[in-house]
Protein backbone atom coordinates (compact mmCIF):
# COMPACT_ATOMS: atom_id res chain seq x y z
CA UNK A 1 0.00 0.00 0.00
CA UNK A 2 1.42 3.19 -0.86
CA UNK A 3 2.16 6.09 0.98
CA UNK A 4 -0.55 8.45 -1.09
CA UNK A 5 -3.50 5.72 -0.84
CA UNK A 6 -2.36 5.86 3.51
CA UNK A 7 -2.26 9.84 3.02
CA UNK A 8 -5.47 10.04 0.86
CA UNK A 9 -7.50 7.50 3.65
CA UNK A 10 -6.14 9.76 6.33
CA UNK A 11 -7.53 12.75 4.33
CA UNK A 12 -10.89 11.33 3.23
CA UNK A 13 -11.32 10.07 7.37
CA UNK A 14 -10.69 13.34 8.57
CA UNK A 15 -13.29 15.14 6.27
CA UNK A 16 -15.19 12.77 8.13
CA UNK A 17 -15.42 15.25 11.21
CA UNK A 18 -13.78 17.90 12.69
CA UNK A 19 -8.44 17.66 16.78
CA UNK A 20 -7.11 17.37 19.50
CA UNK A 21 -5.14 16.38 22.31
CA UNK A 22 -1.47 16.64 23.03
CA UNK A 23 -1.14 13.18 24.25
CA UNK A 24 -1.03 11.32 21.37
CA UNK A 25 2.21 9.32 20.11
CA UNK A 26 4.50 10.56 17.55
CA UNK A 27 5.01 9.44 14.26
CA UNK A 28 7.16 6.49 14.08
CA UNK A 29 10.66 7.47 11.96
CA UNK A 30 11.47 5.22 9.44
CA UNK A 31 14.14 2.59 9.09
CA UNK A 32 16.05 4.29 6.92
CA UNK A 33 18.58 7.17 7.18
CA UNK A 34 18.06 10.76 8.05
CA UNK A 35 20.77 11.86 5.71
CA UNK A 36 19.79 13.79 2.27
CA UNK A 37 19.52 12.00 -0.54
CA UNK A 38 22.00 11.63 -3.23
CA UNK A 39 19.43 11.31 -6.36
CA UNK A 40 21.06 10.08 -9.57
CA UNK A 41 19.69 7.91 -12.93
CA UNK A 42 18.95 4.87 -10.47
CA UNK A 43 17.14 6.29 -7.85
CA UNK A 44 15.39 9.40 -9.28
CA UNK A 45 12.21 7.32 -10.37
CA UNK A 46 11.90 6.07 -6.90
CA UNK A 47 12.12 9.04 -5.51
CA UNK A 48 10.05 11.15 -7.83
CA UNK A 49 7.17 7.91 -7.03
CA UNK A 50 7.89 8.87 -3.08
CA UNK A 51 7.13 12.62 -3.65
CA UNK A 52 4.11 11.96 -5.81
CA UNK A 53 2.63 10.19 -3.04
CA UNK A 54 3.14 13.21 -0.75
CA UNK A 55 1.82 15.41 -3.12
CA UNK A 56 -1.18 13.52 -3.84
CA UNK A 57 -2.39 13.65 0.02
CA UNK A 58 -5.24 15.62 -0.31
CA UNK A 59 -5.99 14.11 -3.84
CA UNK A 60 -8.64 10.75 -4.13
CA UNK A 61 -10.73 12.55 -1.17
CA UNK A 62 -13.98 13.00 -3.04
CA UNK A 63 -14.15 9.54 -4.28
CA UNK A 64 -12.93 8.26 -0.91
CA UNK A 65 -15.32 10.11 1.19
CA UNK A 66 -18.79 8.45 1.24
CA UNK A 67 -21.49 8.84 3.40
CA UNK A 68 -20.31 6.65 6.24
CA UNK A 69 -16.70 8.70 6.26
CA UNK A 70 -15.55 5.71 5.56
CA UNK A 71 -12.79 5.73 2.73
CA UNK A 72 -13.04 3.20 -0.34
CA UNK A 73 -10.15 2.06 -2.71
CA UNK A 74 -8.64 5.16 -4.65
CA UNK A 75 -8.77 4.08 -8.48
CA UNK A 76 -5.16 5.61 -8.82
CA UNK A 77 -5.88 8.74 -10.83
CA UNK A 78 -6.14 12.15 -9.80
CA UNK A 79 -9.72 11.88 -8.23
CA UNK A 80 -10.96 15.43 -7.49
CA UNK A 81 -13.61 16.48 -4.75
CA UNK A 82 -16.99 16.63 -4.61
CA UNK A 83 -14.71 16.38 -1.11
CA UNK A 84 -16.45 19.28 0.16
CA UNK A 85 -19.85 18.09 -0.27
CA UNK A 86 -19.19 14.83 1.23
CA UNK A 87 -17.82 16.69 4.16
CA UNK A 88 -20.29 18.72 4.72
CA UNK A 89 -22.71 15.80 4.85
CA UNK A 90 -20.37 13.79 7.41
CA UNK A 91 -19.97 16.65 9.37
CA UNK A 92 -23.92 17.44 9.09
CA UNK A 93 -24.76 13.86 9.81
CA UNK A 94 -22.75 13.86 13.75
CA UNK A 95 -24.74 17.50 14.04
CA UNK A 96 -27.99 15.80 13.42
CA UNK A 97 -27.08 13.89 16.98
CA UNK A 98 -27.91 14.84 20.29
CA UNK A 99 -24.38 16.54 22.00
CA UNK A 100 -24.39 13.85 24.27
CA UNK A 101 -23.06 10.77 23.85
CA UNK A 102 -20.82 8.31 22.99
CA UNK A 103 -22.45 6.92 19.72
CA UNK A 104 -22.00 3.27 18.58
CA UNK A 105 -22.62 2.86 14.87
CA UNK A 106 -22.57 -0.32 13.64
CA UNK A 107 -20.02 -0.66 10.46
CA UNK A 108 -21.39 -2.65 7.17
CA UNK A 109 -20.68 -5.70 7.07
CA UNK A 110 -19.35 -5.44 10.74
CA UNK A 111 -17.25 -3.97 13.61
CA UNK A 112 -18.35 -0.89 15.07
CA UNK A 113 -17.81 2.95 14.91
CA UNK A 114 -17.72 4.95 18.72
CA UNK A 115 -18.26 8.78 18.67
CA UNK A 116 -17.99 11.06 21.49
CA UNK A 117 -18.46 14.60 21.66
CA UNK A 118 -17.38 17.56 23.40
CA UNK A 119 -19.40 20.63 22.16
CA UNK A 120 -20.92 24.06 22.37
CA UNK A 121 -24.57 22.13 22.88
CA UNK A 122 -26.38 25.60 22.55
CA UNK A 123 -24.58 26.40 18.53
CA UNK A 124 -24.36 22.47 18.23
CA UNK A 125 -28.19 21.75 18.61
CA UNK A 126 -28.70 25.17 16.41
CA UNK A 127 -26.84 23.62 13.52
CA UNK A 128 -23.44 25.24 13.64
CA UNK A 129 -20.01 24.66 15.12
CA UNK A 130 -18.05 26.88 17.32
CA UNK A 131 -14.62 26.94 17.51
CA UNK A 132 -13.17 24.71 20.16
CA UNK A 133 -15.51 22.11 19.34
CA UNK A 134 -14.20 18.29 19.52
CA UNK A 135 -15.02 14.86 17.60
CA UNK A 136 -13.31 11.70 18.96
CA UNK A 137 -14.02 8.67 16.79
CA UNK A 138 -12.82 4.99 17.80
CA UNK A 139 -12.74 2.20 15.19
CA UNK A 140 -12.97 -1.57 16.62
CA UNK A 141 -12.87 -4.06 13.50
CA UNK A 142 -14.39 -1.48 11.23
CA UNK A 143 -14.96 -3.29 8.02
CA UNK A 144 -16.74 -1.16 5.44
CA UNK A 145 -17.44 -3.69 2.80
CA UNK A 146 -15.02 -2.32 0.72
CA UNK A 147 -11.94 -4.22 1.38
CA UNK A 148 -10.94 -2.36 4.44
CA UNK A 149 -10.95 -2.91 8.60
CA UNK A 150 -10.44 0.13 10.41
CA UNK A 151 -8.65 -0.05 14.11
CA UNK A 152 -7.59 3.40 16.10
CA UNK A 153 -8.40 6.35 16.83
CA UNK A 154 -9.24 10.38 15.24
CA UNK A 155 -9.53 13.15 16.93
CA UNK A 156 -10.62 16.35 15.86
CA UNK A 157 -10.92 20.09 16.94
CA UNK A 158 -12.40 23.16 15.14
CA UNK A 159 -9.92 25.66 14.52
CA UNK A 160 -12.23 28.36 12.55
CA UNK A 161 -15.63 27.83 11.07
CA UNK A 162 -17.89 30.46 9.06
CA UNK A 163 -20.69 29.87 7.07
CA UNK A 164 -23.81 27.77 6.58
CA UNK A 165 -23.05 23.82 6.37
CA UNK A 166 -26.67 22.96 5.37
CA UNK A 167 -26.68 25.77 2.61
CA UNK A 168 -22.81 24.04 1.75
CA UNK A 169 -21.17 27.63 1.99
CA UNK A 170 -18.77 27.32 4.87
CA UNK A 171 -15.27 28.25 5.57
CA UNK A 172 -14.33 25.13 7.76
CA UNK A 173 -10.65 24.76 9.37
CA UNK A 174 -10.22 21.61 11.31
CA UNK A 175 -7.12 20.18 13.94
CA UNK A 176 -7.12 16.34 13.89
CA UNK A 177 -4.60 13.57 15.25
CA UNK A 178 -4.46 10.10 13.98
CA UNK A 179 -3.71 7.72 16.61
CA UNK A 180 -2.77 4.15 15.77
CA UNK A 181 -5.01 4.82 12.92
CA UNK A 182 -4.74 0.99 11.21
CA UNK A 183 -5.86 0.13 7.88
CA UNK A 184 -5.91 -3.53 6.99
CA UNK A 185 -6.73 -5.18 3.90
CA UNK A 186 -6.04 -8.22 1.99
CA UNK A 187 -2.16 -7.71 1.42
CA UNK A 188 -1.12 -5.39 4.33
CA UNK A 189 -2.03 -3.32 7.41
CA UNK A 190 -0.80 0.33 7.57
CA UNK A 191 -0.73 2.54 10.93
CA UNK A 192 -0.84 6.22 10.85
CA UNK A 193 0.10 8.67 13.82
CA UNK A 194 0.30 12.19 12.96
CA UNK A 195 -1.28 16.07 12.79
CA UNK A 196 -2.04 17.85 10.26
CA UNK A 197 -4.51 20.81 10.09
CA UNK A 198 -7.24 21.12 7.30
CA UNK A 199 -9.13 23.69 5.59
CA UNK A 200 -12.22 22.93 3.37
CA UNK A 201 -13.79 26.59 2.02
CA UNK A 202 -16.20 26.60 -0.25
CA UNK A 203 -17.56 30.36 0.31
CA UNK A 204 -16.18 30.51 -3.48
CA UNK A 205 -19.07 28.44 -4.93
CA UNK A 206 -18.71 26.60 -7.39
CA UNK A 207 -14.75 27.05 -6.70
CA UNK A 208 -14.07 24.94 -3.72
CA UNK A 209 -10.53 24.73 -1.92
CA UNK A 210 -8.90 21.81 0.34
CA UNK A 211 -5.77 22.40 1.77
CA UNK A 212 -4.03 19.63 4.36
CA UNK A 213 -0.84 20.95 5.90
CA UNK A 214 0.98 19.64 9.32
CA UNK A 215 4.26 18.99 11.06
CA UNK A 216 4.53 15.39 10.60
CA UNK A 217 2.65 12.75 9.54
CA UNK A 218 3.94 8.93 9.75
CA UNK A 219 3.04 5.48 8.24
CA UNK A 220 4.42 2.10 9.02
CA UNK A 221 3.49 -1.10 6.41
CA UNK A 222 4.99 -4.64 6.13
CA UNK A 223 7.33 -3.16 3.36
CA UNK A 224 7.47 0.60 4.01
CA UNK A 225 7.89 3.23 6.85
CA UNK A 226 7.30 6.86 5.23
CA UNK A 227 7.38 10.24 7.25
CA UNK A 228 5.97 13.51 5.55
CA UNK A 229 6.88 16.61 7.51
CA UNK A 230 6.20 20.12 7.10
CA UNK A 231 3.40 19.39 4.56
CA UNK A 232 1.39 21.99 2.57
CA UNK A 233 -0.78 20.54 -0.09
CA UNK A 234 -3.49 23.11 -1.41
CA UNK A 235 -6.24 22.23 -4.23
CA UNK A 236 -9.06 23.89 -6.05
CA UNK A 237 -11.50 22.28 -7.96
CA UNK A 238 -14.26 24.06 -10.30
CA UNK A 239 -17.77 22.71 -9.35
CA UNK A 240 -19.27 24.62 -12.45
CA UNK A 241 -18.49 22.21 -14.95
CA UNK A 242 -17.97 18.55 -15.94
CA UNK A 243 -15.32 16.84 -15.86
CA UNK A 244 -13.78 19.45 -12.90
CA UNK A 245 -11.10 21.24 -13.76
CA UNK A 246 -8.50 21.04 -10.45
CA UNK A 247 -5.70 22.15 -9.45
CA UNK A 248 -2.90 21.41 -7.16
CA UNK A 249 -0.12 22.86 -5.05
CA UNK A 250 1.96 20.50 -3.11
CA UNK A 251 5.60 20.94 -0.84
CA UNK A 252 7.03 18.76 1.75
CA UNK A 253 10.15 16.93 2.96
CA UNK A 254 9.68 12.73 3.26
CA UNK A 255 11.64 10.19 5.04
CA UNK A 256 11.12 6.86 3.44
CA UNK A 257 12.40 3.99 4.35
CA UNK A 258 12.29 2.80 0.45
CA UNK A 259 15.30 5.74 -0.08
CA UNK A 260 18.85 5.98 1.30
CA UNK A 261 17.95 9.07 2.53
CA UNK A 262 15.57 12.10 2.99
CA UNK A 263 14.15 14.52 0.06
CA UNK A 264 12.28 17.76 -0.48
CA UNK A 265 9.19 18.19 -2.72
CA UNK A 266 7.43 21.19 -4.35
CA UNK A 267 5.43 21.81 -6.98
CA UNK A 268 7.05 24.36 -9.73
CA UNK A 269 4.51 24.85 -11.93
CA UNK A 270 1.02 24.57 -10.88
CA UNK A 271 -0.73 21.07 -11.84
CA UNK A 272 -3.75 21.58 -13.71
CA UNK A 273 -5.76 18.61 -15.56
CA UNK A 274 -9.62 17.31 -15.32
CA UNK A 275 -12.12 15.49 -13.62
CA UNK A 276 -10.09 11.69 -12.36
CA UNK A 277 -7.50 12.14 -14.72
CA UNK A 278 -3.94 12.60 -14.28
CA UNK A 279 -2.72 16.06 -14.69
CA UNK A 280 -2.03 17.46 -18.21
CA UNK A 281 0.38 20.18 -16.95
CA UNK A 282 2.54 21.23 -14.17
CA UNK A 283 6.04 20.32 -12.88
CA UNK A 284 7.24 18.20 -9.58
CA UNK A 285 10.42 19.15 -8.53
CA UNK A 286 12.32 16.92 -6.04
CA UNK A 287 15.64 18.11 -4.30
CA UNK A 288 17.94 16.10 -2.85
CA UNK A 289 21.76 16.36 -1.10
CA UNK A 290 23.56 18.49 -4.79
CA UNK A 291 21.05 17.14 -6.80
CA UNK A 292 17.83 17.13 -8.10
CA UNK A 293 14.91 15.55 -10.16
CA UNK A 294 11.75 16.88 -12.13
CA UNK A 295 8.30 15.05 -12.93
CA UNK A 296 7.55 17.21 -16.00
CA UNK A 297 3.66 17.03 -17.24
CA UNK A 298 3.44 16.07 -20.62
CA UNK A 299 -0.29 15.12 -20.70
CA UNK A 300 -2.66 13.10 -18.82
CA UNK A 301 -1.10 9.99 -19.72
CA UNK A 302 2.52 10.62 -20.40
CA UNK A 303 5.41 12.51 -18.07
CA UNK A 304 8.96 13.50 -18.61
CA UNK A 305 11.84 12.72 -16.18
CA UNK A 306 14.76 14.81 -16.22
CA UNK A 307 17.94 14.72 -13.83
CA UNK A 308 21.08 16.99 -12.38
CA UNK A 309 22.74 14.78 -10.41
CA UNK A 310 25.49 17.37 -9.39
CA UNK A 311 23.04 20.29 -8.90
CA UNK A 312 24.64 22.74 -11.28
CA UNK A 313 20.97 23.45 -12.55
CA UNK A 314 21.29 21.71 -15.69
CA UNK A 315 18.92 18.65 -16.11
CA UNK A 316 18.96 16.21 -18.94
CA UNK A 317 16.56 13.91 -19.92
CA UNK A 318 16.43 10.63 -18.71
CA UNK A 319 13.18 8.96 -19.75
CA UNK A 320 9.38 9.62 -21.01
CA UNK A 321 6.87 7.06 -19.23
CA UNK A 322 3.83 6.72 -18.26
CA UNK A 323 1.73 8.10 -15.20
CA UNK A 324 0.61 5.39 -14.26
CA UNK A 325 4.63 4.04 -13.88
CA UNK A 326 5.41 6.87 -11.22
CA UNK A 327 1.79 6.96 -9.43
CA UNK A 328 1.84 2.89 -8.61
Amino acid sequence: MSIRYVLSLSIALLLSACSGSSDSPAPVPPAGGGDTLSIDATNAKPALRIAYGATAQSVDTGGLVDDSGIASTPDGGFSKPTASNGASGIVTRFMQKDPVGPFIEDCIPSGTTTINLDVDPVSFLAGSLSIGDQIFVDYADCDNGLGEVLNGRMEFTVANYAGDLALGLYRLEMDVLLIDLAVTTATDTVTSNGDSTVIIDTTGNPMVLLSISGTSLGTVAAASTETVTNFLTTQTVDTSVMPEPYTLDSSGTVNSSQLAGVIDFETLTTFQGMGAAYPYAGVLLVTGNGSAVKLIALSDSTVRIETDPDGDGVFVLLEETTWDDIAL
